[in-house]
């Protein structure tokens, strides 16, 4: 049954981009029986595993800060459902339209429900090894002239230490520094962000060494 149920949500038929973006749209104005048409519209297309993809390609593509908001909240509910019936290649592409999204999108509400999609699938991933590369962007991301950036990775960061702290272990080092240069950032917000992210961390101390480090 499991596997007929894959292979049906296989065949299903996803909408184009333009398609995609007038059901998203419609789930946006104040009229409910247009609401509920795009709902069982949405709710047919999620079960195909590359409904992600679909979404993250309306998240970097549409023109409307709303509907790249609310594509983003839907990636959310099920990408980590999702993730897992994905192929290799398309992991890759998630990972692409995630990092070149949280790179580029001006908008502050999309931009953190984007570090959310981030978050979400990176739980997963990383203690399977399938995205190794998102600390050094996340790094990278932490020292950039932008506070929208700087902010966003500390919002990743916090998110991640909270669950996979034994993992992250390693780089606690250099997360602290990071965090510790959010505290005195320019930047209210990035401030902000940084002590949530610094308390985050303080709570997989183990040994005297890390207790010396939380307080250097």
């Amino acid at each position: 049954l499991a596997m007929k149920s894959r292979q049906t949500a296989a065949a299903i038929v996803l909408p184009s981009r333009e398609e995609l973006e007038a059901i998203l749209s419609h789930l946006l104005v104040p009229d409910s029986n247009v609401i509920k048409e795009a709902e069982a519209r949405i709710k047919e297309i999620s079960r195909a595993p590359r409904y992600l993809l679909s979404l993250l390609d309306q998240i970097t593509a549409s023109p409307a800060p709303q509907v790249r908001q609310l594509a983003a909240v839907l990636a959310r509910r099920k990408c980590i459902q999702l993730w897992g019936q994905l192929n290799e290649a398309d992991q890759q592409t998630v990972k692409a339209l995630l990092q070149q999204s949280l790179a580029n999108e001006q908008h502050h509400l999309v931009r953190r429900s984007v570090a959310d999609v981030i978050s979400a699938i990176a739980k997963s991933a990383l203690p399977a090894g399938q995205w190794n590369e998102l600390l050094q962007y996340l790094f990278e991301c932490s020292q950039s002239a932008h506070a929208e950036h700087r902010e966003v990775a500390l919002i990743v960061f916090s998110s991640l230490t909270d669950t996979l702290g034994d993992i992250l272990r390693p780089h606690f080092n250099q997360l602290q520094k990071i965090f510790a240069a959010g505290l005195a950032d320019s930047s209210p917000p990035v401030r902000i962000t940084a002590l949530r992210a610094f308390g985050t961390l303080v709570q997989w101390f183990r040994t005297d060494a890390e207790y010396e480090l939380g307080a250097s």
